[in-house]
């Protein structure tokens, strides 16, 4: 039986269910305060002195870090080089909900308005140089931590060719609640027809491929000219609907129906009659949104990128930045006889079933453990300073 911990969990926004930042965190708080254990949630408005600032967090550290036996911290947040911080019986975690590493070996299609390709071209010399420095900053403060919290393998593997040891890293997948799933797990499955629904859930932004999105609708539309394109939750990059609409061909605009916002509560029915879910992002963490879909048992096809490889199955994932192959799935979903169909859309809610928090959280607390027991025993082998 584990012993009750002391664990404290800082987001780059204060967790919550409504942002996807501090998602995860909220989740696996909820279950973790069920069986008995002590959880703070806090996000950077919680940190003393400069509040939003790598000084505030770091001030937190030195100020309150002792009383938690775990801070499981977002890892934009940098650990100093203080011994007495890091060599401290807490453990010190960090974790990814968007693994930053990544972002220098990702490239993805940006504005194709001519004022944004002109400051492009004009910064990015500067911006490589100081991104470099940011990038080297995050890998020093990663092997400063006891422990990394990762949720895609993707993410694994560039830590360890970033230079950090695998045996600091733990794998650990995010999931929906409970009642989450059983909502959207009695949404019948919808019947083939000749005006399909394709739903886009997310910002649309650039990493999340908002520009492949217009192409591979567009080339949907060329084989199945009925097909409609649902955006859920645009607002992002874009903040008004007349500057995304302006992104696809005129002949596309009427088949495009768009959601800058919406309610959570009402996802269901928004998705619903849907047919399919189109998710071309270049970079995500896990990915709640994928997750959504196949819980209410949608098809969800997306390039094989960190997050969406760790949960679909390899024939629901394209290369990224391949639109036409992205398209292909889909429309090769939309072909598909109704019975076929059926057996995909059970694939898919199959899929969501295999996470479910209080197992993650029982592995997350294995894990932490364990660490802990590790950074007290080499604690105890080192000769101490007089």
């Amino acid at each position: 039986m584990q012993s009750i911990m002391k664990l404290c969990f800082i987001a780059q926004r204060k967790p919550s269910i409504t942002y996807g930042g501090g998602k995860a965190q909220y989740y696996l708080a909820d279950v973790l305060q069920e069986e008995g254990h002590s959880v703070t949630l806090i996000g950077p408005e919680d940190f003393p002195g400069e509040g939003h600032s790598q000084a505030g967090f770091q001030r937190f550290l030195a100020e309150q870090g002792a009383q938690y036996d775990v801070i499981d911290f977002d890892h934009n947040f940098l650990l100093p080089e203080d011994d007495e911080i890091l060599n401290g019986k807490t453990l010190l975690v960090a974790r990814s909900v968007l693994f930053q590493l990544h972002q220098p070996f990702i490239n993805y299609p940006l504005s194709r308005a001519w004022k944004s390709r002109l400051r492009h071209f004009v910064t990015k010399h500067y911006k490589r140089k100081q991104n470099a420095q940011l990038h080297q900053a995050l890998v020093d403060s990663l092997q400063r931590a006891d422990l990394i919290n990762l949720s895609s393998r993707l993410d694994v593997v560039r830590a360890v060719d970033c230079g950090i040891s695998r045996d600091k890293v733990v794998l650990l997948p995010f999931a929906l609640e409970e009642e989450v799933v059983e909502g959207f797990q009695s949404i019948p499955t919808v019947s083939l027809g000749d005006s399909p629904i394709i739903v886009f859930l997310g910002t649309f932004d650039f990493r999340k491929g908002c520009l492949d999105t217009v192409k591979i609708f567009e080339m949907i539309r060329q084989e199945i000219p009925q097909a409609r394109l649902r955006i859920l939750g645009a607002k992002g990059v874009f903040t008004n609907e007349k500057a995304i609409m302006q992104l696809f061909p005129k002949c596309d605009r009427e088949n495009v129906e768009l959601h800058m916002r919406f309610d959570p509560s009402t996802l269901g029915e928004l998705i619903g009659d849907a047919t399919l879910g189109l998710f071309p992002s270049y970079h995500e963490g896990w990915g709640f949104a994928i997750m959504e879909q196949l819980a209410a048992g949608k098809p969800v096809f997306a390039y094989n990128a960190p997050g969406a490889s760790d949960m679909l199955p390899s024939q629901w994932l394209g290369p990224p930045g391949d639109c036409a192959y992205l398209a292909n799935l889909c429309i090769d979903c939309l072909h598909l006889q109704q019975q076929t169909y059926l057996q995909q859309a059970e694939h898919a809610r199959g899929i969501v079933k295999a996470y479910r928090w209080r197992q993650i959280a029982h592995e997350t607390l294995g894990a932490y453990t364990q660490a802990i027991n590790a950074k007290v025993t080499k604690f105890r082998s080192e000769p101490r300073k007089i």
